[in-house]
């Protein structure tokens, strides 16, 4: 690691998390960019914590709108300690603005960078990490949020895109010395093997450079990882519910068709039965008609017979009536005629 912090702090630790930010709201939910700075500060030898570093900086001019951070405060406070500056842009960084922020690392200068820490929304998600070291343009960072030393690729976004803004200190690094003591066989192997557990659990929890993960950093990641559980516990909870309340929907309406199937079983079997009867009744009335439509047809036969036997009868009266004046009385053509008739 290009820079070796001294101090790694979460904005979240319980010691300092709910307290007011300036003069609104608080350290756990503002106070990324307060924890980026007092990190680099002990770096350059000032031993702050975000909880002091607020306090002072609520003294010195260092907020302004309740809790926005004044760059320049820093500079009065600390007269060792020089801004270099900030560049914002909404576009992609360049090259020469990546190689910028890896030239200011490797003079020994840690980086704050805002990135979007939502990059799939519309609306700038701000967040402040602090670069202390690169591989390519994939940045080791140290996030305030949990305390965790990450990659910043880690958001899923190329750094060129995620980064919006960036802004550094110049200072004196501390040396950051590492003692010597002599320990005897069986604490060296106990310490030699729980530095194996620390780094199998730091590479399991995905936490750059394992080697030299921190308890803090452990615990740090480690509850955020419960912090998430509890989370998805909490969500899971809510699913279940509404679940539940979808299978009492799903029962409802499943009794809902069952009875509207038992009406429609029972209006297709009454249906059924009515057709069978008008079926039944159709075909008693269609006999009726065939018995009727018989005795017409007998009755137009007999009609046109009649017809038949009138116009003959017609025929011979009139013959008989010419006999009548050829001598015959009125008289005895009219018993000629019904002798006609009934012979």
């Amino acid at each position: 690691m290009k820079i070796q912090l001294p101090k790694k702090y979460s904005q979240n630790d319980p010691s300092w998390k709910n307290k007011t930010q300036g003069t609104k709201g608080t350290i756990g939910a503002y106070g990324c960019l307060i924890t980026d700075v007092s990190m680099m500060l002990c770096l350059y030898g000032h031993d702050e914590t975000p909880a002091t570093l607020n306090d002072k900086l609520k003294s010195n001019g260092g907020y302004a709108n309740g809790n926005l951070f004044v760059w320049g405060a820093i500079n009065n406070m600390y007269k060792d300690v020089a801004y270099g500056g900030q560049v914002q842009t909404f576009d992609p960084l360049t090259k020469s603005q990546m190689d910028f922020i890896k030239g200011k690392i490797d003079k020994g200068y840690p980086v704050i960078l805002q990135i979007d820490t939502i990059p799939s929304t519309s609306q700038l998600d701000e967040h402040w990490i602090l670069a202390i070291d690169y591989e390519g343009d994939d940045f080791m960072v140290q996030d305030p949020w949990d305390g965790a030393t990450k990659r910043i690729t880690s958001w899923g976004v190329k750094p060129q895109d995620l980064i919006y803004a960036y802004a550094y200190y110049t200072g004196k690094p501390i040396s950051i010395s590492k003692p010597t003591m002599t320990i005897e066989a069986d604490l060296y192997e106990k310490l030699v093997n729980g530095a194996t557990v620390r780094k199998e659990v730091a590479e399991y929890l995905n936490i750059v450079n394992p080697d030299q993960a921190s308890r803090d950093q452990l615990v740090n990641v480690i509850g955020g990882i419960k912090s998430e559980a509890t989370t998805l516990r909490n969500q899971i909870g809510i699913l279940n519910g509404d679940l539940a309340n979808k299978a009492e929907q799903v029962n409802r309406l499943k009794d809902q068709l069952l009875n509207s199937e038992s009406l429609r079983t029972s209006l297709s079997k009454e249906l059924n039965d009515t057709i069978s009867k008008i079926t039944s009744i159709t075909k008693v009335y269609e006999n009726q008609v065939s018995v009727l439509n018989g005795k017409l047809e007998e009755m137009g036969k007999s009609h046109t017979s009649t017809i038949s036997k009138l116009e003959t009868l017609k025929t011979e009266y009139q013959t008989l009536k010419k006999q009548s004046i050829e001598g015959l009385t009125a008289g005895q053509v009219f018993q000629l005629w019904l002798q006609k008739i009934f012979t």
